[in-house]
């Protein structure tokens, strides 16, 4: 993830397929049902969850699982969002 020139903190791929479910993706897996249950919606691609703190919680799922990344304060969310649509195969819709 280079070309996120420093804006993530950390990153993970959390897969349930091999049992590597973190806190994070278990977060994750809530906001799914979260979203399917109050907006009879099929799920999601992906997410942004602005913390207090000027950083962003980015997910997108993949394949069965999830990119799950920490940004620093103030990100370029723009370039992270293409950097993660290049190099991350469209997800299943979890």
């Amino acid at each position: 993830m280079r070309e996120c020139r420093g804006w993530l903190e950390e990153i993970t791929i959390a897969d349930k397929a091999h049992g590597e479910l973190s806190r994070a993706a278990l977060a994750a897996s809530g906001i799914t049902l979260t979203i399917r249950e109050i907006f009879s919606s099929k799920g999601f691609e992906e997410a942004e969850i602005q913390l207090r703190d000027g950083r962003y919680l980015v997910l997108r799922t993949y394949n069965g699982g999830y990119v799950i990344a920490l940004t620093k304060p103030n990100p370029n969310l723009g370039l992270i969002r293409l950097t993660f649509r290049k190099y991350l195969p469209n997800g299943d819709g979890l």
